[in-house]
This record gives structure tokens, C-alpha cells and sequence, in this order.
């Protein structure tokens, strides 16, 4: 595995320097590789490596491949799903984020693809793939304990969004041939469906909020399967009235993970197969694109540096998840982009099959 190496412009430097003038916070940067079933922690700031954390517990490459990562509210575990992992054998796997262990695994599945934490950080909700259900689990200090599992209003649970006050969630399920994708609105203390969005073809895939709490988005990728129109969608809803505030299709293939850039009226969407990084404003409410960053192949994950300065892009290898023949780079490893300038500032070169990036506040 290569490590700690970054091209800038065709030459090798070992860092990427921090924001000149600025003061940055000492943050670290998350990235699971699926091929190794490894999750590796750098320092965000330098880009060091400080460790890597083995998540699987059979020793066989590839039979976990650790697919998102996510933090319990106050940072001190991280929350990987393990989405090849077998059904009620190590799906999420909880890691210590200050010691850098794994503490626990909790089972769900089968195709545990994300854990979600409210936002008092007391529930966990799983959303398990191929079970087209969620599975939920309680949070006390230390202690995860598995309980309800609830179907999840469709067909292939993707991604999912608490609203700000945590009584309502906002998720994705993708569909299949049996069904079309679906967005549906949950309500956290019963489980049942308040509201849901259908027909809407497949590949409805991720979800985000504003920091404000006023605006969940929903994205829908690509599918050969879909009429045209259905591709490519940005959905803006309003969580106080549960109705679509904004909806738009974008000129760019397969939209996939998106965020709401810190600090910044943005949102920030990758579009896998033509390599871009798309910019949306936000704050007119037409939600127009801004730029699209060309960068290199297979873009998937991305995350935020806590300042907003910075946010680093996961780009493929060999795909083990998903559709290889789509979804294969030749380039994997993270690249750097200055959110500012919209200058990519470098790449981290790895080996392996990265998709999932999340940052974490030290």
C-alpha cells in the first residue's frame, strides 16, 4: 500500500501545507478501503498517516469492505458499516476514535450500508440493503445494544438524514427490479412512514441537511432502467411542512454523495462516471450549479475539513461494491480540493477499492 504521497502537478511532495495565514484546529480524516478491510486515520491538517484499523475478523480481504463511516455526536466513536459482511456478523463495527480500537461490532445486515446517529447521539438507525428494513440500536456511555428492526418504507434502504430536532428522518431506498425507489419521511419514535415519495425510478441514493436544520436533500443517480427524466435529480425538501421546496435535474451523470459545505451557502455533489465534482448554491432557493471540478476517475466519498477550507474526495479502485464494470478507476486513493479557490491541491495515491470518507473534530 502507498501512503503519504502527494502529486501536485506531476511532482511528489510528502504533505499538503495548511491554509496559509490560518490557525487551523487539529482534525483527522477517516478513509475505509474495501479491498484491505481497513479504515485509515491521517492527520487532516498534514495528511500524515496515523494509523490504520483492521475491521474485519476473518482475515479474508474484501468479505467486509467498510462502506461509510459516520460519528456519534460527541466524536468519541466511529460507526463503520461493513456492507459484505455476512447478516448479524460483524455489519457496524464501533471504533474507539481516540484510541484507535474497535470496541464492538453490532450486528444487522445483511448489507448493512450505513449507521446513522440521532442528533442527541442515543439512537443509532442502520439501514441493511438487502433486508429493505432498518435496524435500530441504543446508545448508553460505552454500551450499544441492538433492539427494534422496522422495515424501511421500500425497496433497498440506502442513506438516511435526521432533522435537526431528531423526531423525523428523511431516507433513501434505491429499488430494484421488483419495485421503484422511493424517498420517505420516518418518524423516529414509532418507526412508521409519515410521508413518501414513489416512482421515482432507481438509484435514489443520498442525503444531507443544511447546518441550519431548514433543508434536507435526497439525490437520485443514474440507472439504465430509468426513463431520462428520472435520472440525475436534486430534491430539496422543507422538514418543518414535510413538502419538496426544490427539485431540478442536473446536466451530470450519476449524482452520489453531496454535503452542504460548512460556512458556505453550497452544496457539494460528485458525479462518479464523468469524474466532477459539482458546486449547487443554495441560498437563492433555485439552486443553480456554480462550477463543475474536474478531477480523477471514479469520485465517490467526499468530506468537509471543519473549516470548510478543504474537502477530500474518495476516488475508486477496483470496484468490490457495486457495478465493477462502472465504477472501476484506474486512480484510487483521496484527492484534495481547496473549496475556495476550486483548485484540486493533490492526490494521496492507495491501493484498493476507497469509497468512504468522513472527518473528525479532535
Amino acid at each position: 500500500m502507498r501512503l503519504g504521497v502527494v502529486i501536485i502537478a506531476g511532482v511528489l511532495l510528502m504533505t499538503i501545507s495548511p491554509p496559509s495565514g490560518a490557525q487551523v484546529a487539529p482534525y483527522e480524516l477517516w478513509v475505509g478501503n474495501q479491498t484491505t478491510d481497513e479504515v485509515l486515520v491521517y492527520d487532516g491538517r498534514t495528511l500524515s498517516l496515523i494509523t490504520s484499523i483492521l475491521v474485519d475478523t476473518d482475515n479474508t480481504p474484501t468479505t467486509s469492505a467498510p462502506h461509510l463511516i459516520t460519528f456519534t455526536p460527541d466524536q468519541r466513536y466511529a460507526l463503520v458499516t461493513n456492507v459484505r459482511a455476512a447478516a448479524n456478523r460483524n455489519n457496524v463495527v464501533v471504533i474507539d476514535a481516540e484510541a484507535k480500537r474497535v470496541v464492538t461490532s453490532i450486528p444487522a445486515g445483511p448489507q448493512a450500508h450505513q449507521a446513522m446517529p440521532t442528533p442527541d447521539g442515543r439512537r443509532i438507525w442502520i439501514a441493511n440493503v438487502a433486508a429493505n428494513d432498518l435496524a435500530e440500536v441504543t446508545v448508553q456511555g460505552p454500551t450499544f445494544t441492538p433492539g427494534r428492526r422496522f422495515p424501511s418504507g421500500g425497496i433497498r434502504p440506502i442513506t438516511l438524514v435526521f432533522t435537526k430536532d431528531g423526531r423525523k428522518a428523511y431516507l433513501t431506498n434505491g429499488g430494484s427490479a421488483a419495485g421503484s425507489g422511493s424517498i420517505v419521511v420516518l418518524d423516529v419514535t414509532s418507526g412508521t412512514v409519515l410521508k413518501k415519495w414513489d416512482d421515482l425510478g432507481l438509484e435514489p441514493v443520498f442525503t444531507a441537511s443544511s447546518a441550519d436544520g431548514t433543508r434536507v436533500y435526497a439525490d437520485i443517480g443514474f440507472s439504465t432502467a430509468n426513463p431520462p427524466t428520472k435520472n440525475n435529480m436534486l430534491f430539496v425538501f422543507d422538514p418543518a411542512t414535510d413538502q419538496v421546496r426544490h427539485q431540478v435535474q442536473l446536466p451530470f451523470k450519476d449524482l452520489h454523495w453531496m454535503g452542504e459545505a460548512p460556512g458556505a451557502a453550497e452544496l457539494w455533489i460528485s458525479a462518479r462516471p464523468v469524474n466532477q465534482v459539482i458546486v449547487v448554491e443554495t441560498a437563492s432557493g433555485r439552486y443553480q450549479v456554480v462550477t463543475a471540478i474536474t478531477v480523477l476517475d471514479k469520485p465517490d466519498g467526499m468530506a468537509f475539513s471543519p473549516d470548510g477550507s478543504r474537502i477530500f474526495v474518495a476516488h475508486r479502485g477496483q470496484a468490490v461494491t457495486g457495478d465493477p464494470f462502472a465504477l472501476t478507476g484506474t486512480q484510487p486513493g483521496f484527492s484534495v480540493i481547496n473549496t475556495t479557490t476550486r483548485r484540486v491541491l493533490g492526490h494521496i495515491p492507495l491501493d484498493g477499492d476507497i469509497h468512504g470518507l468522513a472527518v473528525r473534530r479532535r
